[in-house]
């Protein structure tokens, strides 16, 4: 993704064996410290050891006063729904279950998975369902597959069609397992969720719509 702004990372990727890292942000801290170390280091003994060391000295610190000097630039508007804030505010305690559902992780996906959830998550302040972690442990995407409610709810946000293997929930079913789980609230993002995605959470789920804005609905869950 080119955002504009080229760092002296971006030649890494030419580097045999280095760039394989894909993601030098990963490194930043710990380069950063041994970088600042090193950099302490020599500076130290060329000021000692020659008649130019406090020039030597100010040269590094301009350069890297020029190397922190750009100043930052909105890359991604991010916006805040008013139901977020509204959420945040509801008395009931629970869980949100964002759709279309999904969890990612740097080997793939499962579901669909909108990278904003997790900012709107900032907002309402409540656990949610699914996610994105580097490193999913297979005993997380297990358990989802082993839940009829999870599991439907994931096939039914997929970008591709996938044949079920398995009846979806009916009422009764998701019901206990929306309490099992403890979610409360569901979002249903209109624009992104598939026409039988929308059908199964409006004919099925035990919900009560509570606020619409901008294509989304939320829900309540019943109980």
């Amino acid at each position: 993704l080119n955002t504009g702004m080229v760092l002296p990372q971006a030649f890494l990727r030419y580097v045999p064996l280095v760039d394989n890292a894909r993601i030098p942000g990963r490194a930043m801290v710990v380069v950063y410290l041994a970088l600042a170390v090193l950099t302490a280091v020599a500076a130290a003994e060329w000021r000692a050891t020659s008649r130019r060391g406090l020039l030597a000295v100010g040269a590094v610190a301009l350069a890297i006063t020029a190397d922190y000097l750009p100043a930052p630039f909105p890359l991604v508007l991010m916006d805040r729904p008013a139901v977020y804030e509204m959420l945040r505010e509801r008395p009931e305690e629970g869980a949100v279950c964002e759709l279309p559902l999904g969890l990612r992780d740097g080997f793939g996906e499962h579901g669909t998975f909108d990278d904003r959830v997790l900012f709107y998550q900032t907002i309402h302040q409540r656990p949610l369902e699914g996610g994105f972690v580097a490193r999913l442990p297979r005993s997380v995407t297990a358990a989802y597959d082993a839940d009829p409610l999870l599991a439907g709810l994931l096939s039914l946000s997929a970008r591709q069609n996938v044949e079920e293997a398995r009846p979806l929930p009916n009422r009764e079913l998701a019901s206990d397992r929306l309490l099992e789980h403890d979610i409360r609230f569901v979002v249903l993002d209109r624009g992104r969720a598939s026409s039988n995605l929308i059908d199964y959470v409006e004919r099925v789920l035990p919900l009560t719509l509570i606020a619409e804005e901008d294509g989304r609905s939320v829900y309540i869950v019943s109980r």
